[in-house]
């Protein structure tokens, strides 16, 4: 198998990473609008009793006085802030699927965005989940910058740049 073949596989496990990840945050985005003109407050209270959660233990607390104060500008705001997301995150794993630069270019910005963000919350709060998300985006950030690398190091055509028939 070429150098190329497993780039691609590479970057298609990435793509589909990212096109899993992009359907969950849309369905998230459009859960949140869905909400919009309804009483989310008792919609939480509900939740956390079906789940047979202590209302009084502190995530499940945050979780209730949280839902009491959101109002629908919020839920346009989160759920618009969503939308997004998974467009980008779609973009990502459309680029990436088909072996475009500039998917590889904004894949690894979209990733690397994060890494800040998450060395702070590893900072103040270290998991395990926090963790492997972490090093996740490191690999896909190093992986995507590889893989730029090793195509203009081989004097490759980009996939996405016109082919001029020489």
């Amino acid at each position: 198998m070429s150098e190329k073949s497993h780039t691609m596989r590479g970057l298609r496990a990435i793509a589909i990473f990212e096109a899993v990840k992009a359907v969950l945050i849309f369905a998230v985005g459009f859960g949140l609008f869905s909400l919009i003109n309804h009483d989310v407050g008792s919609m939480a209270e509900t939740t956390v009793t079906k789940l047979h959660l202590n209302p009084f233990n502190k995530y499940p607390q945050l979780f209730l006085e949280a839902a009491q104060h959101v109002t629908n500008a919020h839920l346009v705001l989160f759920a618009s802030l969503a939308m997004i997301d998974a467009f980008i995150r779609g973009a990502v794993a459309y680029g990436l699927w088909f072996g475009r630069e500039w998917g590889k270019w904004l894949g690894v910005v979209s990733a690397g965005i994060y890494i800040p963000i998450e060395i702070y919350e590893m900072y103040i709060h270290f998991t395990a989940l926090k963790l492997a998300t972490f090093v996740t985006n490191i690999a896909i950030v190093i992986y995507l910058g590889l893989a730029i690398y090793w195509e203009r190091q081989s004097g490759e055509v980009p996939s996405n740049a016109p082919n001029d028939g020489s």
